[in-house]
């Protein structure tokens, strides 16, 4: 399916191969798209790899999750921002969820 896409260039591995795997992320491509459930999961491509975006695919139902690997700068109003922008606000009668800052102890 990826394959007949113009501009994608798709490399299949059999993950029960240890080296075509290797070769694989070696090669560091932008997307891996891995089979939930798999030897190989999407966790450990995103710490074994470099690319932008893993796909963790469950061919059994009509789901897939991504991961995405961006740069974050870790000063503390950035970080902070940073996680604002991916919780999207608080859902409808869930005021108690907004973000609040842990207590220090000591």
């Amino acid at each position: 399916m990826l394959a007949a896409e113009p501009g994608v260039i798709v490399t299949a591995v059999d993950i029960a191969e240890t080296d075509a795997v290797n070769a694989a992320i070696a090669s560091e491509p932008e997307v891996i798209v891995v089979e939930e459930g798999g030897a190989v999961d999407a966790a450990d491509i995103v710490r074994r790899s470099h690319c932008s975006l893993v796909l963790d695919v469950d061919i059994t139902t009509t789901s897939a999750w991504s991961l995405r690997r961006e740069s974050l700068s870790t000063r503390p109003d950035d970080f902070l921002a940073t996680i604002r922008a991916a919780i999207g606000g608080t859902p409808k009668g869930e005021t108690d969820r907004i973000l609040q800052p842990s207590p220090i102890p000591g």
